[in-house]
């Protein structure tokens, strides 16, 4: 595997950007890590070594000159607008995702990019139950869905066109300090942290959680084994019920409270397991996870701590 020269990085603050940021810093590998203009949340990168920032909205790419010191030779585009809760069913804000892809292609390719990674969801496969694999059929019901899957479709288009090596990771359920506050991890550590019980159904859902340092290596493993290339699923690749995770929240967050499951009924077609097969990343890049749950949520509640403050 032959390091990275220098990587682009798009949504640099969001969980998994933050972690992916921090990464490669510690490899000193340049960073051009591009963010929102006037960011409140450009303290979690800011002064990191190796790392230059780039205040750019989604839509600013096509007019951005970079000084070209830099020979950056992969573009991770974590960037979306709309990924909030709130958002996801607005088409309007959805689609703006697709009309910016190919400036932001663009934008990679004018740097000496030749690795595109973008970032898919599961939530292209729509309503599903069990582990998937990539060959599983894609039917989003969310627009939020139906857009990614739409820019996955357009971005490896361009970049076949362009001769960019083009992977596209379709990422899980992924939980780490930068993450939205609209979350089921961080709404159970902010209730049991104030000595409440979450509202919560049985709690039998298999769910499949993953740290950001994690799916940071996942990211970083795919863009120095110039071999992958298409679709990866990225998650932890063990299921355990949701009765497990908020009963490990409770221990690690506040063991006092006493935690009531069943208050709420599940959602009618509720999905009773979402995990994610990883054999085709752990095959071909050699990953493995090595944040166990317990160990992320402590980070989890360490930085929700210091967010209140």
């Amino acid at each position: 595997m032959k390091e990275l020269q220098g990587a682009i990085i798009t949504g640099a603050t969001g969980a998994i950007g933050i972690a992916l940021s921090k990464l490669l810093s510690e490899k000193n590998i340049p960073v051009l890590a591009v963010i929102r203009k006037n960011s409140s949340r450009r303290k979690y990168i800011d002064g990191l070594p190796n790392v230059e920032i780039l205040e750019c909205d989604i839509s600013g790419f096509d007019s951005v000159v970079t000084d070209g010191s830099v020979q950056y030779d992969v573009i991770f585009d974590l960037a979306w607008e709309g990924s909030d809760q709130g958002s996801r069913q607005n088409p309007d804000i959805q689609k703006k995702n697709i009309e910016y892809i190919p400036s932001i292609i663009g934008f990679a390719e004018r740097n000496g990019c030749k690795s595109f990674i973008g970032a898919g969801s599961q939530a292209e496969y729509g309503r599903v139950s069990g582990k998937i694999n990539e060959e599983h059929p894609l039917n989003p019901v969310t627009e939020y869905g139906k857009a990614k899957l739409q820019v996955e479709d357009l971005s490896c288009e361009i970049c076949k066109a362009k001769g960019i090596r083009y992977v596209w990771p379709r990422i899980f359920s992924v939980y780490g300090p930068g993450m939205g506050m609209d979350s089921l991890i961080t709404y159970s550590i902010s209730e049991i942290m104030k000595g409440n019980s979450p509202k919560m159904t049985k709690g039998e859902q298999i769910w499949d959680f993953m740290y950001a340092d994690d799916a940071a290596l996942a990211l970083y493993l795919l863009a120095v084994n110039k071999s992958a290339e298409g679709v990866y699923c990225i998650s932890g690749g063990e299921g355990k019920s949701i009765k497990e995770y908020t009963t490990i929240i409770r221990d690690v967050a506040n063991p006092e409270v006493e935690l009531r499951f069943g208050e709420i009924p599940y959602q009618e077609n509720q999905i009773m397991e979402l995990t994610g097969d990883i054999s085709k990343l752990k095959r071909e890049t050699g990953f493995m996870t090595s944040v166990p749950f317990e160990v992320g949520i402590k980070r989890m509640v360490e930085w929700m701590k210091s967010e209140i403050q």
